[in-house]
C-alpha cells in the first residue's frame, strides 16, 4: 500500500488525540480520498491501532524512556509501525518500518522511528510474550470490572470478540442491493433477519439505513415495549476509541441514566423488555435493580427460541456473542404485584 493510506490513518489518530472523539463523517471524508484499493488498509490500520492501543504502548514502553515527551503523531507512527511488525503478516517487516520512518519530516525524530522499531523488530519473538496477556488489550478498570461480575460472561470471549472489526448492520431494498452488485460491492444477507451486511466497503456512511440488529430481532418478536439504552460503550466493536475515552466514573454516571430511563419508560406500561449493549454492570444489574419490578421468562424463552448462548445473571441475561448477532444485556420484566 501508498504512504497516503498511512499517512491518512495518522491524520484520523492525530485528530482523535486532540478531540478524543472521531465522527464516523470525519472517518467517511477521509477514506474516500483514498483510491478504492487502499481504503480497507487503512480503515483496518486505524481501528486496529485504537483497539490494540494499550498493549502496542506496552511493546513500545520497552525502548521509550519518555514516552509522554513524544509529540502526538511519532507516538502514533511508532504505534502504527508496531501494529504492521506485529499483526500485519501481509507487510514485510522491513516494508513497516520504513514507511512509518517516511511519516516523520524532522531528521532526528526519523532516527528515533528508525532505531525503535528496528529493535522491536529484532526481538519481536522475546516480546511476544506480552501479546499473550490478552488483558493487556484492555483499560485495567474495565477488565477488573467484567471480571467482578457475577454471573458474567467469560471476560476472556468477551475481550476476544471486541478485538475483531464487526460490519455494519443495515436495511435495504432488493433495487438498492442491486445496485450495490453493478457497483462491485459485495455483501452478506443475515440468516436471523432482514438485515444485510456489506463487506467490502469500509467508512462508507450509510448511518440512515443502518440498524441494530438485535434490537431488529426483539422488535420483530414481541409486541411488548422495548427499551433500549445507548450507553458508554454501546457500539465499542466499531467504535474502538471507546476504549480509551470511557473511565469507571463515566460507567458509573451513565449507569445512573440507564436507571432512570428503565424506570421512567417501565412505569408507563405494564410489562417491556429492558437491552442495552453497554456492557457494564452499573448500566445492567444495577439499572434494573427497582423492587417495582420483577423479572419474567420472556427474554429466556425468546434466547432459546433462536438458538442463542446465554449466561443467567442475578438479574437479568447476559447474550454471549456468536449465533448471536452481538454482545448484550436483557431483562424482561413486569410491575411487581
Amino acid at each position: 500500500m501508498s504512504l497516503s493510506s498511512r499517512e491518512t490513518a495518522l491524520e484520523i489518530l492525530t485528530f482523535f488525540h486532540q478531540n478524543h472523539h472521531i465522527p464516523f463523517k470525519k472517518l467517511e471524508v477521509a477514506i474516500y480520498t483514498l483510491a478504492e484499493e487502499e481504503r480497507p488498509f487503512c480503515w483496518s490500520l486505524i481501528m486496529d491501532t485504537l483497539r490494540k492501543r494499550i498493549i502496542l504502548d506496552r511493546l513500545l514502553n520497552v525502548f521509550l524512556k519518555r514516552p509522554d515527551n513524544l509529540p502526538p503523531p511519532v507516538m502514533n507512527v511508532l504505534r502504527l509501525g508496531t501494529l504492521q511488525l506485529f499483526f500485519y503478516d501481509s507487510v514485510p517487516d522491513y516494508a513497516a518500518v520504513k514507511t512509518s520512518v517516511d511519516l516523520i519530516k524532522e531528521r532526528r525524530l526519523k532516527d528515533l522511528v528508525n532505531a525503535v522499531l528496528r529493535r522491536i523488530a529484532g526481538q519481536k519473538e522475546e516480546l511476544g510474550k506480552i501479546l499473550e496477556q490478552i488483558g493487556t488489550t484492555y483499560p485495567e478498570w474495565l477488565s477488573d470490572h467484567w471480571r467482578e461480575i457475577e454471573g458474567f460472561i467469560p471476560p476472556e470471549d468477551l475481550m476476544e470478540y471486541y478485538q475483531t472489526q464487526r460490519q455494519h448492520a443495515y436495511l435495504f431494498d432488493e433495487e438498492r442491493l442491486e445496485g450495490f452488485k453493478h457497483r462491485g460491492m459485495t455483501f452478506a444477507k443475515s440468516s436471523l433477519s432482514e438485515a444485510v451486511y456489506l463487506l467490502n466497503d469500509p467508512g462508507r456512511n450509510l448511518r440512515s439505513a443502518r440498524v441494530d440488529e438485535m434490537l431488529l430481532l426483539l422488535k420483530g418478536h414481541f409486541e411488548i415495549p422495548i427499551v433500549k439504552f445507548d450507553g458508554c460503550l454501546s457500539g465499542l466493536e466499531n467504535r474502538p476509541w471507546l476504549l480509551h475515552t470511557t473511565s469507571r466514573n463515566s460507567a458509573e454516571r451513565s449507569g445512573k441514566k440507564a436507571a432512570e430511563v428503565f424506570l421512567r419508560s417501565a412505569e408507563s406500561v405494564r410489562e417491556g423488555i429492558y437491552y442495552t449493549d453497554s456492557m457494564t454492570y452499573y448500566e445492567t444489574i444495577k439499572a434494573v435493580a427497582s423492587q417495582l419490578f420483577e423479572e419474567t421468562g420472556e427474554a429466556l424463552h425468546f434466547l432459546t427460541e433462536k438458538g442463542f448462548e446465554f449466561v443467567r445473571g442475578k438479574k437479568g441475561i447476559w447474550v454471549i456473542p456468536g449465533v448471536a448477532p452481538k454482545p448484550a444485556y436483557l431483562f424482561s420484566f413486569k410491575r411487581a404485584e
